[in-house]
């Protein structure tokens, strides 16, 4: 299914996603393709979530530590998101929202 989510954003909130993106102080916003990546790993972190059984490593994500278990690990690589990937980060933030 195809879907068509509109979603509102100031400047404002743009820059702070892109900061969240880059891990780092930018100048620039977010823009719509890396926003629409962030969205679908979020999605497909919600559709692959596991519960966490096992030690996981953890990983900076922006200004944030997440914790990336084997088998979280295990559907990165499967879908192709390595780190530079830009829906690496809405599939581990989905994965864990999922587990909440």
């Amino acid at each position: 299914m195809k879907t068509n989510v509109s979603i509102s954003l100031t400047d404002d909130e743009r820059n702070i996603i892109a900061k969240r993106l880059k891990g780092k102080e930018v100048k620039s916003m977010v823009t719509r393709k890396e926003l629409s990546d962030l969205v679908q790993g979020f999605v497909h972190g919600l559709l692959d979530y596991e519960p966490q059984t096992e030690t996981a490593k953890v990983t900076q994500i922006g200004q944030r530590s997440l914790p990336v278990t084997a088998k979280l690990q295990m559907y990165l690589d499967k879908r192709g998101y390595d780190e530079d990937h830009p829906s690496r980060l809405g599939f581990i933030r989905g994965w864990h929202s999922a587990g909440k």
